[in-house]
């Protein structure tokens, strides 16, 4: 498969089916045991890079694994297919908790209004997007993010917990930079992954992003030894409302355009949490969703 960056993104169909042509053959135990690996912006042979041609519904989920089913087994592309439905499944968590985005985008707005008076905040808030906080990876991801509109999976959520843990800035803020830069950026995943990280999604459990974590899986190319907070504790906020039913139109929530025009494979999948069906096989949700 084609090791292009993803700053050579084009916004057509063609270039999203060319694109699934030629990650179709590495779905399998090759995506498995890879896809964890940051290899840079010149290197994303190891993983799909789909991610914006299925959030601008340029292809769907749909045909993405109908095509990895036609050439392997379900077994053997388990993981690639939990990854697809990361995304479908925070819709539908998000749909059904309308308030969780109302309360985000207010804090945002709060945020940023703070800034302004708060010089301490808007400095750490500067130096986190401008990408000079002195930490080399972090710095890194976020020129890498506003140059290419991109970050693979593992460094979205490096960047997250660096961001609310060490440099001790906002979720909401840094939640906001990525929705603003992300070609694949969207309401839920984005909004979702974030709280994830910080512990609010799964109350009482953040990620946290540990230099041995970051050497091992940029195989060397970042040294943060000593630079992280990794002793943490969760952010701690109102817990989530209960879900509320999909309304019978299947028309989206006001203020959310998360709902595709088209039924995809996780319409059905959305509702089902932590364990979700595909092709008539139960499968275990993945435990550990992108940041994105």
């Amino acid at each position: 498969m084609s090791s292009a960056g993803i700053c050579e993104w084009q916004a057509t169909r063609a270039a999203a089916l060319e694109r699934l042509r030629s990650f179709v053959p590495f779905a399998g135990k090759y995506y498995a045991t890879q896809r964890n690996y940051d290899g840079g912006p010149g290197d994303r042979s190891n993983v799909s890079c789909l991610s914006p041609w299925i959030r601008h519904r340029l292809i769907l989920e749909e045909e993405v694994l109908s095509a990895v089913l036609g050439m392997h087994s379900k077994a053997a592309v388990e993981k690639f297919i939990q990854e697809l439905c990361w995304r479908t499944y925070w819709k539908g968590w998000l749909e059904m908790r309308p308030a969780v985005w109302d309360d985000y985008r207010c804090a945002v707005g709060r945020l940023k209004t703070d800034l302004a008076g708060n010089m301490a905040l808007h400095d750490r808030w500067e130096r986190g997007i401008c990408g000079a906080t002195g930490i080399e990876c972090f710095d890194e991801w976020a020129r890498e993010l506003a140059d290419t509109g991109y970050l693979h999976n593992h460094a979205r959520m490096w960047f997250a917990s660096i961001w609310i843990f060490t440099l001790g800035l906002p979720w909401e803020l840094g939640a906001d930079f990525f929705l603003r830069n992300l070609l694949d950026g969207d309401a839920a995943a984005n909004t979702l992954s974030w709280r994830w990280v910080a512990g609010l999604q799964t109350p009482g459990k953040a990620y946290v992003a540990r230099a041995g974590n970051i050497v091992q899986y940029t195989r060397g190319r970042f040294q943060p030894h000593g630079q992280l907070r990794e002793r943490i504790e969760p952010v701690v906020a109102t817990a989530a409302p209960p879900g509320k039913s999909l309304p019978e139109t299947g028309q989206p929530v006001a203020g959310l355009n998360i709902i595709s025009d088209r039924k995809t494979i996780g319409r059905y999948l959305a509702g089902r949490c932590r364990r979700y069906y595909l092709c008539g096989q139960q499968v275990a949700m993945a435990s550990e969703p992108p940041c994105s």
